[in-house]
């Protein structure tokens, strides 16, 4: 096997040499394995994986072969939903095929003895969940607390061009992961390990065999972390990238090697080419209305709003289109790669310097630049230059205006597709946030009930992300940003207007009742109302994955509080401000009484800076910290 001189030396950081450790036959559950009660590794893990075995290697007709074998135990009650399993393939095609499934459950009974039970075929069952991908699924009966799970399959795909990624972490903690690839003959591939230092990894060529082997020992799960871009990003695993190998019939398949070549390709006759530079049936009414209009941003601006206003997204993202764009340009409706295809198509018809740009957003994950492996992205949108601004289109987010980035792509890497001059672009917006002006009005009554109206103003990023939830689901939208945060409080006269200029921000009006905390004679006025604020996002002691905000956030709250005229402030909260050693974030309090009864409440809150390091965790969870401690300072009053 003749291997490419791309690796990456920095992969063999910290690798060391140890003996693989035994992986037991198929349904020999060990003693070891039946007397685990915990995780010593990860002590609040509902499960342990025991062990993640994957081996692939090529058959007769150059199929890539995948055998692989798990094995994990359920720990604690909420752990017994892992025993619903699913199995992704991609059945497109018939590209990739599972068989020579099988599955068994141990479990002890109540007297202590082991009862071992095989998967029944009857209990397995296919649901396609795209036009791509079918789920293989099965549930393993009577599982319990103590329960270990094992279960095999073989996966055969057409080709090595489906060579996959292996993960050694997971949401479970596990104990051994190993991988064997077996490459087909006169193959040039490379991969690169992504993982933490103190993590080690055992990576062996066996010549015999031609192997190469990969195991890491005794790794934690990676759990939900808020404010992630992609979890996936953060695992611990292998990455490969096939540059080219031969057939059984001798004939050599060729990837792409450098982002140039990739260009290439992409702006080629098979790929992008054939569909940006065909003209689009009857698409000349369009362009002619475009180009009635002597401002190269408004003539962008109306064949964005025409395609947006009239293509409906079917809710699947690709990258390309293999077959044209015309089925969709009848129809009106396709896939985001179909319909931002169209739109870059009539926006070069209009003589608008426009590329496509493939893009990953970030709950898709981050693209590494070193290599130009496609799969990295997971859309593509239209990249436009006048007069030297760039603009990033994207057609299927109906709400986003033309002179703003999607708020899905802001901080990472995107590929320009230009034959002659490609370009790793990073996306960011400084100028643009996540800005809400909360204007608040509230009275207590003698019952400890306070009635008050409020309206919220919402520009930049949150007008588009609290748009896009109104109109999708108007209840869920009221629930999800001002009662789930408040149970006891109730909502009336809901107003929304909006509008799509992007200038004129939106604005939500509505009046609601909150009863006061009470203690005592003493009665408390809780002034954090809709803000965002409410519940601290950042609990954990240790954080895995950066902290990506996507965009700046800018709150500020006026609220004025009216009191009955028996009771006054007993001690107001402190004016006070909060600021991070870098100044990225800030927040002020201001509180005052005009001893006529009524309180005035002025909140500043500003995130300047959009991503955070797992390094930088400890300080940010110590100023969240203080924040929620701040916040939660309520307004004392007492009798007079």
């Amino acid at each position: 096997m003749k291997q490419s001189l791309f690796f990456l030396l920095f992969i063999f950081y910290s690798i060391i040499l140890f003996a693989q450790k035994y992986i037991p036959a198929y349904k020999n559950f060990t003693f070891d394995e039946q007397n685990i009660k915990t995780c010593t590794f990860d002590k609040d893990a509902d499960a342990l994986m025991l062990f993640n075995v994957g081996e692939s290697f090529y058959n007769d007709q150059y199929n890539l072969v995948t055998i692989h074998r798990l094995r994990f135990k359920i720990l604690k009650e909420n752990g017994i939903h892992r025993a619903n399993i699913e199995i992704p393939y991609y059945s497109k095609d018939r590209f990739e095929n599972i068989v020579d499934l099988k599955a068994a459950i141990f479990t002890p009974d109540n007297n202590g003895n082991s009862i071992i039970k095989d998967l029944e075929n009857s209990a397995t069952f296919k649901q396609k969940l795209n036009d791509r991908v079918t789920l293989l699924k099965f549930t393993l009966p009577n599982v319990k607390v103590g329960s270990i799970i094992e279960y095999q399959y073989t996966s055969t795909m057409d080709n090595f061009g489906g060579l996959q990624d292996w993960y050694f972490q997971t949401d479970m903690p596990t104990m051994i992961s190993s991988y064997s690839l077996k490459m087909v003959p006169n193959a040039e591939f490379t991969y690169i390990v992504h993982k933490k230092s103190e993590l080690p990894i055992r990576i062996s060529n066996d010549k015999n065999t031609a192997n190469t082997n990969f195991e890491m020992n005794d790794i934690p799960s990676l759990s939900y972390e808020p404010f992630t871009a992609a979890s996936k990003d953060y695992l611990q695993r292998v990455e490969f990238q096939l540059a080219s190998y031969l057939t059984r019939y001798g004939s050599k398949i060729s990837y792409v090697n450098t982002w140039k070549q990739a260009a290439q390709e992409l702006s080629g006759p098979y790929y992008f080419g054939r569909s940006i530079d065909k003209n689009l049936p009857q698409s000349g009414e369009i362009i002619a209305g475009a180009n009635k209009l002597s401002n190269p941003y408004q003539k962008m601006n109306f064949i964005y709003e025409y395609v947006r206003d009239n293509f409906r997204w079917n809710g699947t993202d690709t990258k390309m289109v293999q077959d044209g764009l015309k089925d969709a340009w009848n129809k009106k409706t396709g896939t985001s790669g179909e319909i931002n295809l169209i739109l870059i198509n009539l926006l070069k018809s209009a003589g608008l310097e426009t590329y496509p740009l493939v893009v990953s957003e970030r709950a898709h994950g981050k693209v590494t630049t070193q290599y130009p492996l496609l799969d990295q992205f997971n859309k593509v949108d239209a990249y436009v230059i006048i007069n030297e601004k760039k603009y990033v289109l994207d057609a299927t987010e109906i709400y986003t205006p033309a002179n703003t980035i999607p708020f899905d792509v802001l901080n990472t890497n995107a590929f320009k597709v230009d034959n002659k001059n490609p370009e790793i672009i990073f996306l960011k917006d400084d100028k643009k946030s996540k800005r809400d002006f909360i204007s608040l009005y509230a009275a207590l009554n003698s019952k400890s009930v306070m009635h008050g109206e409020a309206v919220i103003t919402s520009s930049d990023y949150s007008k588009i992300s609290r748009v896009t939830s109104y109109k999708k689901d108007k209840e869920n939208f009221k629930e999800e940003y001002f009662e789930k945060l408040n149970p006891l409080m109730k909502l009336d006269s809901f107003d929304f207007t909006y509008t799509t200029t992007d200038s004129i921000s939106m604005v939500q009006a509505f009046k609601f009742s909150l009863p006061a905390n009470t203690s005592g004679n003493y009665k408390m006025i809780n002034y954090n109302l809709f803000t965002g604020l409410e519940k601290n996002p950042f609990i954990s002691d240790n954080r895995f994955t950066n902290i990506d905000f996507g965009c700046k956030y800018l709150t500020s709250a006026h609220e004025n509080f009216e009191i009955p005229s028996n009771l006054k402030p007993d001690e107001l909260p402190k004016n006070t401000q909060l600021i991070m050693p870098d100044k990225s974030i800030s927040f002020s309090r201001q509180i005052s009484y005009d001893n006529n009864n009524s309180i005035t409440v002025d909140l500043f809150f500003k995130i300047d800076k959009t991503v955070f390091t797992p390094e930088e965790y400890p300080y940010l969870k110590e100023y969240y910290k203080k924040l929620n401690d701040l916040l939660n300072e309520q307004i004392l009053l007492t009798e007079k």
